[in-house]
């Protein structure tokens, strides 16, 4: 299960707090006591505190919408868009508090980036009141911010039609325009908006600096990328700063140019203008983290703690994102200490990082600390997950799901325990209602994917794979899986559209070209995938097209041309020296060519610049093996496997890789056991159950077969389209087992 996110990431306020305290004074219901104690606390920038005084309420009243509806306002004018959603879906199941919950609600998930959410949740809204102007527009934002142009102008159509006075909403169908491509119709209605802007550049200078950004953006929808530099830079002088489209489209261009530097100038002078905004200083730390300065980033945050406790919450979500839970249960440890009333589902969080930590019997104790039983359950349920008891962890988990069962992340558990004990068909079950759900659980949704592909059900995969698609348009993993299912059975339509859309996505034009190359080799050969790449122009010495330079590579190869391919890794070098992979890969060119000396030379370079790069590690360990050192190969095996038990999502190449060297090796015993280990981590790697079957196979009895034996062959049929297994999976399916 994903650990609860206490906080998704602190962004850009959508209300402001004068508008939550005029909110809160209207209010009958709610304690007038410590309502006024919270204003009084809000307006004095005691953030902590009057969130603290509103939890209070919440846990006096918990069956009360309002009283849940005002937490959830309190929680966004705080900046904590990600923990105001579940008090406002709390608010929003009462008729009298559903419009206005879920406009808040709608904001909520705009700001913490779940457009697809917020589009749903608006419609909700629609339907309830058609007249409302507030719904129309904040779904014409939402629409604008998956892609969807079209809808974003008829919903501002809408929202006019129905009264909306907004300052925003001809900037937001600029940007649709550009975004479709109707440039004329985008500069006309630039020039209105200008001479609008000029007359008030003194009264609403907020608004000037984002008109100042459209300026921007069209002169680079016009080709003039130097002009669009210019105006950028002239834009966020001032109150530019203050704008978040701005920001965001200033911070686009830059890192769409691979200059990232420029980008990351922006968060910081935004952070110097107002030091004290935590919103700008976690958004600072956060493009630190994700441009590899993690120290810098984790100094910026823990300096913030001792004036602003609520940093503590920013830093767990800072070590969750860098999966350092010991860090992260630290941070949290502070942040609870910080609150007064800390939510439960903080406590909850805190037992799940101890999960994660192997602290089982800590965990065991946290468990007190929870207040609310479907918590608990769900939390007894991972733990007996992580310790291996599947019967146990598959009944406690399902007895959660009876008290929660729209928690998509409680039925996903669930799933996972089914499919690690063998029942597909509970597992399938669980994976499908999460899947099938208003917004798609997305883990599910692939797990689903999965097991759809491996049985032949491609009409179903399609169907899930779509949903995905509707959830998040620039989902570069649902469009792959899509272009599969084309190869599976041949929709060149649907190819087509495909390709389109995974090249419109930013840092994936070298996905999309490798797909292109790897469709027309399938269909003519080597020769015709080498052709693709080649006449598509691009410059492969960009890490952008870093796919597609792979499979250049690779066809280079199948064709006989390896020394034309090591040459052309070389020049790549010659540009760029300090570039890992383009070592690696000539690294292990040049060790299959027998260049023992030169590929090991090429591996400890590609080390020294990366020295996690798991994909280096088993390449210098098949130089290793193949040169006569198995003590090296091991020792390179077990340190790749170590940095690969640290990766989320990953393939156990290292750990398969390990247990064939201990195969090898006539440790027979070792290598069950680490093939074991994987299949319990990841139940549909088809290549561990194929190595753990053949291996089974050595002494079994087919007339009477172990456990263990018909399960793996059935994993290994499924999932790796393995004869032997497919064969094996249909004889033991006759016989009487128990």
């Amino acid at each position: 299960m994903t650990t609860v996110r206490l906080v998704a990431g602190i962004t850009a306020c959508l209300i402001s707090l004068s508008i939550f305290l005029t909110g809160c004074q209207e209010k009958e219901s709610s304690d007038p006591v410590l309502l006024e104690q919270a204003q009084r606390a809000f307006a004095e920038g005691r953030h902590d505190e009057g969130l603290a005084t509103m939890r209070e309420m919440v846990d006096q009243n918990p069956g009360d919408p309002e009283t849940q509806r005002i937490y959830g306002e309190a929680l966004i004018a705080a900046g904590q868009p990600s923990l105001a959603v579940w008090p406002l879906v709390q608010a929003m199941k009462d008729p009298g508090q559903a419009v206005a919950a879920g406009l808040m609600l709608a904001r909520a998930q705009l700001a913490g980036g779940s457009g697809a959410d917020a589009i749903a949740t608006a419609t909700q809204v629609i339907a309830i009141d058609t007249e409302n102007p507030v719904a129309y527009l904040l779904r014409a934002r939402a629409h604008l911010a998956e892609k969807m142009e079209e809808e974003t102008i008829s919903d501002l159509d809408s929202a006019l039609e129905r009264g909306i006075e907004d300052d925003s909403v001809e900037l937001v169908r600029l940007y649709a325009l550009f975004g479709m491509g109707k440039i004329e119709e985008a500069e006309a209605l630039l020039e209105v908006l200008h001479d609008q802007a000029v007359a008030e550049i003194e009264s609403n200078p907020a608004r000037a600096a984002a008109l100042c950004g459209a300026t921007a953006t069209f002169a680079l929808e016009s080709g003039d990328a130097e002009l669009a530099e210019t105006r950028f830079e002239e834009c966020l002088a001032d109150q530019g700063l203050r704008n978040r489209l701005l920001v965001d489209s200033a911070v686009k261009f830059y890192d769409d140019r691979e200059m990232f530097d420029r980008a990351t100038d922006i968060f910081l002078r935004r952070f110097d203008a107002e030091e004290t905004n935590l919103v700008a200083r976690v958004a600072y730390a956060e493009r630190l983290r994700r441009t590899g300065k993690k120290n810098e980033a984790e100094a910026l945050l823990l300096s913030a703690t001792e004036e602003q406790p609520a940093a503590w919450s920013a830093l767990v979500d800072f070590y969750m994102r860098s999966e350092r839970f010991e860090e992260a249960l630290g941070a949290l440890d502070k942040a609870i200490a910080a609150n007064p009333n800390p939510p439960d589902s903080w406590m909850m969080s805190r037992a799940d990082f101890q999960i994660i930590l192997g602290r089982f019997e800590e965990a065991k104790l946290s468990l007190d600390d929870v207040e609310i039983d479907v918590h608990r359950a769900v939390i007894e349920g991972r733990l007996l997950l992580a310790k291996g008891e599947l019967p146990a962890a598959a009944a406690k988990l399902e007895e959660a799901v009876r008290m929660w069962p729209d928690n998509p992340d409680v039925r996903y558990l669930a799933g996972n325990a089914y499919e690690r004990l063998g029942d597909w068909a509970k597992a399938i079950s669980h994976f499908r209602e999460a899947a099938r759900m208003k917004s798609p659980h997305v883990p599910s949704s692939r797990s689903l994917a999965e097991i759809q592909e491996a049985v032949g059900d491609w009409e179903g995969r399609a169907f899930v794979l779509q949903r995905l698609l509707e959830l998040n348009p620039n989902d570069a993993d649902a469009i792959e899986g899509l272009l599969d299912q084309w190869r599976a059975t041949g929709s060149r339509d649907l190819a087509q559209q495909m390709f389109a859309r995974l090249s419109a996505i930013r840092g994936m034009q070298g996905r999309a070209l490798a797909n292109v190359a790897e469709a027309r080799a399938r269909a003519n050969g080597p020769e015709a995938g080498l052709s693709v790449v080649a006449e598509s122009g691009a410059d492969l010495s960009l890490s952008v097209f870093e796919e597609a330079l792979e499979v250049k590579v690779k066809y280079l190869v199948a064709l006989g041309r390896r020394d034309e391919a090591i040459s052309s890794l070389s020049e790549l070098i010659n540009k760029q020296p300090g570039r890992s992979v383009l070592f690696s890969m000539r690294g292990a060119l040049r060790n299959a060519a027998g260049d023992e000396e030169g590929a090991r030379a090429d591996l400890t370079k590609a080390l020294e610049a990366d020295p996690g790069s798991v994909e280096t590690l088993l390449s210098l360990a098949e130089l290793q093996q193949g040169s006569g050192d198995p003590a090296g190969a091991r020792a390179t095996l077990l340190k790749a496997v170590s940095l690969e038990a640290g990766l989320t999502n990953h393939a156990a190449s290292a750990a398969l890789a390990l247990a064939r060297f201990e195969f090898d090796a006539g440790e027979h015993e070792s290598a069950r056991a680490r093939l074991r280990g994987v299949l319990d981590g990841s139940p549909r790697n088809g290549a561990a159950a194929s190595a753990l079957m053949n291996s089974l196979l050595v002494q079994a009895d087919l007339s009477n077969p172990s456990n263990e034996l018909v399960d793996v062959a059935r994993r290994a049929s499924f999932f790796s389209r393995n004869p032997r297994a497919r064969e094996l999976s249909a004889r033991f399916a006759s016989l009487d087992l128990d």
